[in-house]
């Protein structure tokens, strides 16, 4: 299943553009995405905060700016922003699910501190908070039982423009000089 998108996503913030499946769009622009499947683009990602189980991918796409979190490979044609822009990255386990509970949680404390807080509100946001607890730790078993059997890997095909901070699981590394291609794999 997926959604396409034949333009640009641009400045779609609060609460931001929530996907069950795949997206496919030419860019994304000063947006917040959550993404269950994989992001597909054609063009650029810039200024964007993304979380993509699938991963992300461009044959030809620029990833500037901004915070991505993917849950698969991450594979662009070039990362960071020739103004120096920081550009973050990260691969890491159900970032989709994460950034959900986050945005629910962030909900429920606002809904709580509501002049008239809703109990029926309330109860209704504390069981999808359980329910995305319950699917997280699901998410998590099948990662730690299939661990070692697909390396997760960032693969720059031209241009890496600092600074870029990447994070593959718990290793961080640190771009400070241009350079040309880049591919990092999954370390134990």
């Amino acid at each position: 299943s997926g959604t396409k998108v034949g333009q640009e996503i641009v400045d779609c913030q609060q609460p931001g553009l929530e996907i069950a499946g795949n997206i496919s769009c030419a860019g994304i622009k000063d947006s917040r995405v959550l993404c269950q499947g994989t992001v597909t683009f054609s063009g650029q990602v810039s200024n964007s905060e993304i979380y993509a189980d699938g991963g992300l991918k461009s044959a030809s796409g620029i990833l500037s700016g901004g915070h991505l979190e993917s849950g698969g490979d991450i594979e662009v044609d070039k990362l960071g922003e020739p103004q120096g822009t920081l550009t973050e990255v990260e691969i890491t386990i159900s970032p989709y699910r994460k950034a959900l509970m986050m945005q629910m949680t962030k909900e429920l404390i606002h809904r709580k501190q509501a002049q008239q807080p809703s109990a029926k509100q309330v109860e209704l946001l504390n069981a999808r908070i359980r329910e995305c607890e319950q699917e997280l730790d699901r998410e998590l078993n099948a990662y730690l039982q299939q661990q070692g059997q697909n390396r997760l890997k960032l693969s720059v095909r031209q241009d890496v423009f600092p600074p870029v901070r990447i994070r593959i699981l718990k290793h961080e590394y640190t771009i400070t000089v241009h350079q040309k291609q880049l591919e990092i794999l999954e370390k134990d």
